[in-house]
Parts: C-alpha cells; sequence; structure tokens
C-alpha cells in the first residue's frame, strides 16, 4: 500500500541513496519540534556526549533530535533525525541529553533506495543521475507521490517503490525508459510486511522494553529493531513537508521493504526508528 510522501525530497544523491518522510507522520514531527523548542532541554552539568549517542542539537536557532557521529576539532558532526540532509557541525555547548520523553518517538525520515534499478553501466551511480532523479520527483510539488516499502537492504536502507497516488506512474519505470537506468533484482533481507495494528503492540511493547524497537505510523510502513549505531547509509539530507513530485525519467536503485510486528533485525542500522537508546562512551 502506498504511503504519501512529503515534498520536496531533498538531497537525491541517487536512486540508492535519498531520504523520504511519510505526510502522515507531519503532525508527530510538528509535536516533537514545540515541545523540544517550548521547553528546551536543560544543560546536565558533567555531562559528555556518547558515542553514537542520540541528542538535542540546537541547529540555526531551533532545537532538533539528532545523532552524535563523530567529533573533528572540538566541533560534533550530528545527522538531524528528523530532517535528514547532510551531517552538521554543532558545538559542544549546544548539545544537550534528549530527555526520554523525546526518545520514544521514532524519527520520521527513513533513508531509502529505489527498487529494481541499477546503474546503465558498472556499479556507480553517476552524480547527474541524483540530479535528474530530484528534478523529477519534485517537477510538482502538488502531485501525490505514494512510496510502497518493500523490505530492508543489505546495509539497512528500505527498499522502496515510488508511484503516483492517482496514476499509478513508477518513477523507477520513467528512468528506465529515460535512460537513467536499468531493471534489476533487489536483494532484501526482510520480507515482511507490518499492519497498523500490529505497529501499535510494538510501540506498547517498546515503552517497557529496553530493546530497541521501532514503530511507525502510516498504512504499512517499515517497524524495525535496531541499535543506535550509525553506519550512515550516505548523507542524509533534510526534508520539509510540501506535496508530491510530477513525473520524468531518471535512474534509481533498490530500497527497504517493510518489517511485521515481530520487528525486524536491521542492518546496518542508518536511522533508528524506535526508542533512541543512550550510550555512554565518550565520543574521542
Amino acid at each position: 500500500k502506498l504511503s504519501q510522501i512529503v515534498l520536496p525530497v531533498e538531497d537525491v544523491v541517487s536512486p540508492a541513496n535519498f531520504s523520504v518522510r511519510l505526510a502522515s507522520d507531519d503532525a508527530q514531527l510538528m509535536k516533537v519540534l514545540e515541545e523540544m523548542n517550548e521547553s528546551p532541554p536543560p544543560a546536565v552539568q558533567g555531562w559528555t556526549v556518547g558515542r553514537r549517542e542520540t541528542v538535542a542539537a540546537y541547529y540555526e536557532d531551533i532545537w532538533y533530535r539528532g545523532l552524535a557521529v563523530k567529533k573533528t576539532e572540538g566541533m560534533f558532526s550530528i545527522y538531524l533525525l528528523d530532517l535528514g540532509g547532510a551531517l552538521v557541525n554543532v558545538a559542544p555547548d549546544q548539545l544537550r541529553p534528549l530527555p526520554v520523553s523525546l526518545s520514544k518517538t521514532p524519527a520520521v525520515m527513513y533513508q531509502v533506495c529505489l527498487a529494481g534499478l541499477g546503474p546503465t553501466e558498472g556499479e556507480v551511480w553517476g552524480e547527474e543521475v541524483g540530479q535528474l532523479m530530484g528534478e523529477i520527483v519534485n517537477s510538482d510539488l502538488q502531485y501525490k507521490l505514494g512510496s510502497e516499502f518493500l523490505g530492508q537492504v543489505d546495509g539497512g536502507r528500505w527498499l522502496v517503490k515510488l508511484k503516483g497516488e492517482d496514476d499509478g506512474e513508477d518513477i523507477a519505470h520513467m528512468m528506465i525508459e529515460g535512460g537513467l537506468a536499468k531493471a534489476r533484482a533487489d536483494r532484501m533481507i526482510e520480507n515482511k510486511i507490518a499492519t497498523i495494528q500490529d505497529e501499535k503492540k510494538v510501540a506498547k511493547s517498546v515503552s517497557s522494553s529496553s530493546n530497541n524497537e521501532v514503530s511507525t505510523a502510516t498504512n504499512v510502513v517499515p517497524v524495525a529493531r535496531t541499535e543506535f549505531k550509525i553506519d550512515l547509509v550516505s548523507k542524509p539530507s533534510k526534508a520539509k513537508p510540501v506535496t508530491a513530485p510530477t513525473k520524468a525519467k531518471t535512474a534509481s536503485e533498490p530500497t527497504m521493504a517493510k518489517p511485521a510486528a515481530e520487528q525486524t533485525v536491521s542492518a546496518g542500522p542508518k536511522i533508528s526508528r524506535g526508542v533512541l537508546p543512550v550510550n555512554d562512551t565518550t565520543v574521542a
């Protein structure tokens, strides 16, 4: 089943490397941002940022939930869990421990790849393919573009299909027809489909479990179990709520599918969508 995504989709590196946010998660995102910015997380004396720890990060005058990826020359490289985009640099004094109440809400960005596609030559996507795909997907921000989660692939990304909700236009087919990609079989590590009812059950168990479980809000979307390690599947991008793209031709690549209620094992966690665990190992 298709779940409408928010347009524009930004920073499309290639069909195998981009991020999407579901329109159904917008209310949840607004609630998290309002809570964080109306009552900013307090500074905690003696606190140090843990390796791959989920934190509250103050970036461009707004508090966001982020993941500490690395520390370089006194600055932390942070992945903004709810906006995606490239890693941003944040000073230590602009970071705070993430309150427990905010760590239980799943991150709203999904790192994905387009199903059924491969580069026309070799195994590496040309830079221009990602640009063209972005133009296709974002050509009409009023277009209702839906995403169907198929499963997860090695590395943790979700394998998805992108289709028009009203006309069924398939972005992958457009790219193949336009000579930007060729058809290719995908290798998924999960084939389970999660129902809304199953996700609710998982969400309840998450609050009483120490395991990192994922719950999603929307029709049929992934519910994954993952640790907050980060093997960033590439540079995520900031996504903004809008509408959906139109059609054009470009190349694309495989993505991930939806796991079932029992939670799927995430391969190479990118964006954790469950409880955001904290870890005390200081980032070097």
